[in-house]
């Protein structure tokens, strides 16, 4: 029976989860929401910010499905709808019968909109990163950056590093006598001197004054999601959220903010059981990202995190990392545009500098 691309529907449910517990019997550790409507920015009369989920079907049987995000980007001078292609799954992952849904959602998606992109996935070596290779999109890894509040914990737990026995070895002993800690305040140490005219409050919520700070970014940008006041409502200020929103101003009004979340960590396979921040979003009036940064990271430490993390690409925000002592490491953070999109940004590699893409541009608190 030929496969069908159709939007979720209410009744679809219980084929979503027949085909969930299918994916967990071969082994995949993927699955696919069991509600037809999102749960993260479901659509709204007249919202642009919003959430589709579509269904691979064989007749009664559902074989995979994706959803489609839509968002307003910056695109140089002129305002766009652009989608992200998100939780891309297929019954393919455990049965060779299905190899090709992956390719018939992708090609859904580019007839939805043209304009595509995906970020995050891991690795090129994942199926999802496969499957866009072919399609001709490019890739490009947005840069990952870290800083170690705890050095000690740091050392004993952060699981990406700790790969072979020599290693694992090498890092408790770097932990037990303290040259581990002295080595990494040395690589951490602050490069510039730090604004003192600028003052550090909590938002409750996000109001008019962000928009300013959006209209003086803006024009800077070569590919940007709006970040105006109504789409940070809808991103981080809905009831019930862990995130911590923070301003820094001076006389002349708010100045940038920034999003920051604390998550403890359980035998994470990159992590461990470390206490992580991170810096999920932000914007800055050019000459405030490192305000900013150290704004974020003295909240986080007085929150008693281990270790603070974040992907930036933004060229004036990752300056402003590497002034505040982050540190650069391997990213499995990708950035994945359309061949559409790519003639509009130009190449990735030569422009990712005046790209503003983070964590925040993904698929939301559920990878947070």
């Amino acid at each position: 029976m030929a496969i069908e691309i159709v939007a979720y529907q209410r009744h679809h449910v219980p084929a979503v989860e027949a085909f969930n517990a299918r994916l967990l019997a071969g082994g995949s550790p993927y699955r696919f929401p069991e509600s037809d409507v999102p749960a993260w920015l479901p659509p709204a009369p007249g919202e642009r910010l919003y959430q589709e989920i579509f269904l691979a079907v064989e007749g009664a049987d559902v074989r995979g499905g994706y959803l489609l995000k839509h968002q307003d980007f910056a695109i140089g001078q002129s305002v766009q709808s652009v989608g992200a292609f998100q939780l891309p799954l297929s019954e393919g992952a455990v049965d060779p019968a299905y190899s090709l849904i992956g390719i018939q959602l992708l090609r859904h998606a580019l007839r939805r909109q043209p304009l595509l992109y995906a970020l995050g996935i891991g690795s090129y070596e994942e199926e999802a990163a496969r499957l866009l290779l072919a399609a001709r999109f490019e890739i490009a890894k947005v840069p990952f950056f870290f800083r170690a509040e705890r050095p000690a914990a740091f050392l004993r737990q952060i699981e990406a590093a700790r790969t072979s026995r020599l290693r694992r070895l090498g890092l408790d002993v770097a932990a037990a006598t303290g040259l581990g800690a002295v080595g990494m305040r040395f690589l951490q140490r602050e490069r510039s001197p730090v604004r003192a005219d600028v003052r550090v409050q909590q938002l409750a919520a996000f109001d008019s004054a962000v928009d300013a700070v959006w209209g003086a970014s803006a024009g800077a940008l070569g590919f940007a999601a709006v970040r105006d006041r109504a789409t940070l409502r809808r991103l981080y200020d809905e009831d019930g959220n862990r995130f911590t929103r923070l301003g820094i101003a001076d006389e002349g009004g708010l100045r940038g903010w920034v999003v920051l979340l604390s998550t403890r960590k359980s035998s994470d396979k990159y992590f461990g059981d470390l206490n992580v921040g991170s810096i999920v979003d932000l914007q800055a009036v050019p000459g405030f990202e490192r305000a900013v940064i150290v704004a974020a990271v003295e909240h986080l430490r007085r929150d008693g995190v281990d270790i603070i993390v974040t992907n930036q690409s933004l060229g004036g925000i990752r300056e402003g990392l590497r002034q505040s002592g982050f540190l650069s490491g391997p990213s499995n953070f990708l950035f994945c545009a359309s061949p559409a999109l790519r003639s509009l940004i130009g190449p990735l590699e030569a422009g990712l500098a005046t790209f503003h893409l983070g964590r925040g541009d993904g698929d939301g608190p559920i990878h947070l």
